[in-house]
């Protein structure tokens, strides 16, 4: 046969490389099929003369061909398994040889790697510090398993070895083993009872059928199933059954599994934490108001001024606190001045020192007033810092340059008997307001150093760069909690709420006032003696109802009481600051108050969207913060509002008494609220991942009690003749509830990580969208918007973005709802804690459910407990309360 044209070129041009590595590889193989021919004619699997037997028809089948032939003449009986041995073996050895080919292939091109042994597989399910692990203290706080071996202690928990909760085993826990193992013991005798009447049973099927044994007895597995059945009830030494012994040594391998996962998850953990990077945990607050400690400093300068030229006192300000010498303001640091008050309120004295003045504390007599700063968290240096900056912050406004001059020219000029200084000249030509109005916004710029939130980033870095949160992600912070073992890993959500609390606290505390001067504190008083319904700067106006002059105890004091009228008058109706906020300036201008935000408390809300890569949680604790510090001092105000209207009452002006109860009411309605809300967010919701963390391991603790009860009724569902398996129709979910025990703790670590990557993500995203989410919603209504509002857009395409509303209402309430949304997706989040051990096994085709799946949701348990508790408690306070002060 000739060769064609394609042969004669491919020859010829190419190297033909495939066909000799084919040769290469295969050649010497053909006689292969023949061998394993001759091995099945041994095994009489093939008979003689077939084709394949004969050597002249080498290579024109292969070795699949000749399997598939004598299987042909294979019969599956007992007295064939010779046969049956070698057929198997045959492809077998085969398939084992080409398996090896394949991994040298792959050892090409693969590194070598450590090889596993049991030793190693064992590591995996040991714990490597049970002394302080939770889990353990928890069994062994259960149980009380003594001792397993001679060698050691079952689980080996600091309160096995060291006696941590006292004497162990109690003898709660000796009678416990007692009561198990008369419980074995009876179940022993019910499983031979069993036994005996499925004796009978196969008696009369054998005498029946003339079977040995009956046709129902599976021959290969009903002495397994005695066996291991006989095994698991028979008591031991301890009072517990074999059974029950195992049980909790799955449970103790189950717990080492998710130790050492946790702490190989701790351990790749890189500049971060279980949460996220540090630094993402403090959520920092909105600059707070301080128009009343910028008036008071006002006043208090213009009165040192007034007292000067009227009465000739030196008034300046001093540190007083009860008997101890005064200290100057100017001279004193804020440690040196927490040191004076001993860690207690700071009290700055705008007053004059005379030894004669002893009923005063320090002997310093408060002729123009008081501040008081209240501590908050001494330890956290995150409060320490934004508190040094608000008592710097006086000592800057008492000096500040336009404010001493206006408050010296405010002076001069209603003191009668003074010349007018070198500013008086100017004065009526100087612009005054502009220059005021500048150095509130100074104070509301994030460029000035000196700015509100300035300080309040100072006091946020203070935080995170302190030697306690410094170390947050370190080495030492992941061994500190993986020690507690994988049951602490619920631990890490509450360092949240303790960085945010205090933080937040001290921000909101900005130095109050005390006391006003003392001649406006009499102009107020008098006021109030005349019966006149007075409220805000109208309560110091130095003119009593028709006309009357009030008496003063000093000749002058008239003047200085109509310029301290004037200098609270000019800062209250022409410098009220702007906070930045777009919502609280608008509803300012639409409502004439400080703003919806301030009278709820809603700062820390206005924050959220603000702070995309802050933590969602740390953003809802600092809601839940802001909404605490606010509804305190809103019940302080309703308690005042009461008490006025008290006394309104008395003095028979009962209108303005009505007004003033009304106000109280309003108050406390608005403080009950507040209350609920925050105690919710703050202290509730960063303690709910460790309860369903926590309630999670409880219910894998009761998971095994049911086990160590239920385990000796297993162990009689093996005791059967029929049926397939070890397990035999009814053992099956035995074998399932025995492997969640070993696979829950795990699970439950899972779930853990899982709900914190969820919420962060899905926060992270919505925090994105909002604002294109509530445009749509709301639609746009460029009419509605206030100035500064419109000064924001500068005729930009509103679209997108959170002033796209009909109005300042709309912020608020959509505001609101994406702090509720964010709540609920953290609860959504965190419920994958129960949802992944409940329901992954489900995966393995059982529907089989504990005692730990029946059980409630405990966060919606706590919360509804916590809103109708506190509904009724507040309730009947607010009732009480109001009938008090409607009481005649």
């Amino acid at each position: 046969m000739k060769p064609g044209t394609a042969k004669i070129l491919r020859y010829a041009l190419l190297p033909e490389l495939l066909p000799r590595i084919r040769a290469l590889a295969f050649s010497g193989l053909g006689p292969l099929a023949f061998f394993v021919a001759y091995v099945y004619y041994a095994a009489r699997l093939l008979p003689s003369g077939h084709p394949y037997l004969n050597p002249t028809n080498g290579g024109r089948f292969g070795v699949l061909h000749v399997v598939w032939e004598a299987r042909q003449n294979l019969f599956f009986r007992w007295k064939n398994v010779d046969q049956i041995i070698l057929f198997f073996m045959i492809p077998a050895g085969l398939l084992i040889f080409l398996i090896q080919l394949a991994l040298l292939g792959l050892a090409l091109f693969i590194s070598t790697a450590d090889a596993m042994t049991l030793a190693d597989l064992g590591r995996f399910l040991k714990t490597p510090d049970p002394h302080d692990d939770i889990a353990f203290m928890l069994l062994d706080g259960t149980f009380g398993i003594e001792r397993a071996t001679a060698t050691g202690y079952l689980f080996g928990s600091k309160v096995a070895t060291e006696n941590a909760w006292g004497t162990w085993p109690t003898p709660f826990h000796e009678a416990l083993h007692e009561m198990f193992g008369f419980y074995s013991t009876g179940l022993f005798f019910v499983a031979i009872t069993i036994m005996v009447y499925f004796t009978i049973t196969i008696i009369a099927e054998t005498a029946h059928s003339g079977t040995p044994f009956g046709q129902r007895f599976e021959r290969a597995w009903v002495p397994l199933r005695l066996i291991v059945a006989v095994s698991l009830l028979v008591p031991l030494s301890s009072g517990l059954n074999g059974g029950q012994l195992i049980t909790l040594y799955i449970a103790k391998g189950g717990s080492g599994l998710a130790t050492n996962g946790w702490n190989i998850f701790t351990d790749e953990i890189t500049g971060g934490t279980l949460l996220g990077d540090p630094k993402d945990f403090v959520t920092t607050p909105s600059a707070p108001q301080i128009s009343n400690l910028m008036e008071i400093v006002f006043i208090a300068r213009t009165c040192s001024y007034l007292e000067k030229y009227v009465h000739g006192r030196e008034v300046k300000p001093y540190l007083v606190f009860q008997n101890k010498a005064k200290k100057n303001y100017f001279t004193t640091d804020l440690n040196a001045a927490l040191a004076f008050s001993e860690d207690g309120d700071v009290m700055i004295r705008f007053g004059e020192y005379d030894a004669a003045y002893a009923q005063y504390p320090s002997s310093v007599r408060p002729v123009c007033g008081e501040v008081t700063i209240h501590p908050v968290d001494l330890s956290t240096p995150g409060a320490l810092a934004i508190q040094n900056d608000y008592y710097n912050l006086v000592g800057a406004l008492w000096d500040n340059f336009f404010m001493d001059i206006l408050a010296e020219t405010i002076a001069e000029r209603v003191t009668p008997t003074i010349n007018r200084s070198r500013w008086s000249d100017w004065y009526d030509d100087f612009d005054f307001s502009g220059e005021m109005e500048s150095m509130v916004k100074y104070y509301y710029d994030p460029a000035n150093d000196d700015s509100l939130p300035a300080m309040i980033k100072r006091a946020v870095e203070e935080q995170i760069g302190s030697p306690r949160w410094a170390s947050v992600g370190s080495a030492t912070w992941n061994e500190a909690f993986k020690k507690y073992g994988w049951a602490g890993a619920g631990l890490w959500y509450n360092q949240i709420a303790e960085l945010n609390g205090s933080l937040i606290g001290a921000v909101r505390t900005v130095p109050d006032v005390s006391l006003y001067p003392e001649v406006m504190e009499h102009v107020r008083q008098q006021n109030r003696l005349a019966a006149r319904s007075v409220s805000g700067t109208d309560s110091f106006q130095p003119v009593l109802p028709g006309g009357r002059s009030i008496e003063f105890a000093q000749p002058g004091d008239e003047y200085i009481a109509l310029g301290l009228y004037y200098a609270q008058s000019f800062w209250i109706d022409k410098h009220a600051e702007s906070t930045g906020n777009v919502f609280t300036d608008t509803t300012r201008l639409l409502f004439d108050m400080d703003g919806l935000s301030a009278l709820f408390g809603l700062e820390g809300l206005f924050n959220m969207t603000r702070n995309p890569h802050t933590h969602p949680l740390a953003q809802l604790t600092g809601i839940g913060a802001s909404l605490v510090q606010n509804a305190v001092s809103k019940l302080l105000y309703s308690m005042g509002a009461g008490v006025t209207g008290k006394v309104l009452g008395v003095i028979k002006w009962e209108r303005a008494g009505k007004l003033a109860t009304a106000a109280s009411q309003f108050f406390l309605s608005i403080a009950t609220m507040g209350l609920l809300i925050g105690c919710v967010l703050y202290y509730v919701l960063p303690f709910l991942p460790f309860l369903y963390f926590f309630f999670a391991v409880g219910k894998w603790l009761k998971t095994i009690f049911e086990a160590m009860v239920g385990l000796p009724l297993w162990a009689l569902a093996h005791i059967r003749i029929d049926g397939k398996g070890l397990p035999g129709p009814v053992a099956m979910s035995g074998y399932y509830l025995i492997l969640e025990i070993f696979l829950r703790p795990i699970l439950i670590v899972i779930g853990l990580l899982g709900g914190i990557s969820i919420f962060a993500a899905q926060v992270f995203i919505l925090n994105d969208i909002w604002a294109l989410v509530v445009s749509n919603l709301s639609g746009y209504d460029q009419s509605s918007l206030g100035m500064v509002e419109k000064e924001l857009l500068d005729g930009q395409d509103p679209r997108g973005s959170l002033l796209y509303m009909r109005g300042a209402v709309d912020t608020l309430f959509f505001t609101v709802l994406y702090a509720i949304v964010v709540y609920m997706i953290g609860m959504s989040s965190f419920k994958l804690v129960d949802l992944v051990p409940n329901k992954i096994m489900r995966w393995l085709g059982t529907g089989v459910s504990t005692f730990a799946e029946q059980a409630e949701d405990p966060a919606q348990a706590l919360i509804g407990r916590i809103y109708s508790g506190s509904s009724l408690a507040l309730g009947q306070i607010s009732g009480a309360y109001a009938g008090i002060l409607l009481r005649n």
